[in-house]
């Protein structure tokens, strides 16, 4: 726009000179102004209509949420585990794989104590771990997020399976075997945030589908409104 209006502007100047007055050039200049003011006041609308239009779809509602994601470990089967999973990682380490315990004998995302990991690992039937030294890097390949998974998953189970209820695996995880049945709050933290899980999104497909035919649609009825304004008043053929 601006690029052919500073043409058009200069050429514009020899219409009014006599000697160039009667050049093509000149006389079309003018036409593209006009053009271009079509244009513009076109696309002006254009963009209200498609904006007010994409404001009445309302994108927040492209992602609905449900509450599948939050469980009641309370009463909750086994099927819970991966909730039970997230809770434990949320509350010893807030999801992070690489970290230490504060008092320096757990490590990971569940906080394994270094002292049952190894034997943890066998009894879970995962190969045996590489050569590792607390407290140095060369302990991360071993203790990979994956392995962190599958042997705190078996152990979790385990507990459930002997003792039937989160709230026994809860309080195993934290002080050991002997801790259950003892009430303590730990419990209590872990199944508060399991029914804080974020909910699973769902993403609206048809929707999605209707604004990009919508976005479509309108680009070519804006083209072809466009080029019909450029044919019209742009060419030499138009007189004003």
């Amino acid at each position: 726009f601006y690029i052919i209006s500073i043409f058009a502007i200069f050429d514009l100047i020899y219409g009014t000179l006599r000697q160039t007055k009667h050049m093509s050039f000149a006389g079309n200049s003018i036409n593209s102004l006009i053009s271009l003011g079509f244009n513009m006041a076109w696309y002006i609308v254009f963009a209200s209509l498609i904006s007010v239009q994409l404001t009445a779809f309302n994108f927040g509602d492209m992602m609905t949420t449900s509450n599948r994601g939050a469980v009641n470990l309370e009463n909750a089967g086994v099927e819970a585990i991966t909730i039970f999973m997230s809770a434990i990682k949320d509350k010893e380490s807030t999801n992070d794989y690489f970290v230490y315990s504060y008092d320096g004998y757990g490590y990971g995302a569940y906080q394994i104590n270094f002292e049952n990991w190894n034997a943890w690992v066998e009894e879970a039937n995962l190969p045996p771990d590489y050569n590792w030294t607390p407290h140095t890097d060369t302990m991360q390949p071993a203790w990979s997020p994956d392995r962190q998974d599958a042997v705190a998953r078996f152990k979790m189970l385990e507990y459930f399976n002997k003792y039937g209820s989160w709230r026994s695996v809860a309080e195993a995880w934290h002080g050991g075997e002997g801790n259950v049945g003892s009430g303590d709050t730990y419990a209590d933290d872990v199944f508060r945030r399991a029914g804080q899980v974020a909910p699973a999104p769902t993403f609206d497909v048809i929707k999605a589908l209707e604004i990009f035919a919508y976005i479509l649609i309108m680009t070519f009825v804006g083209g072809k409104v466009s080029k019909a304004i450029k044919n019209t008043f742009g060419s030499s053929g138009f007189r004003f």
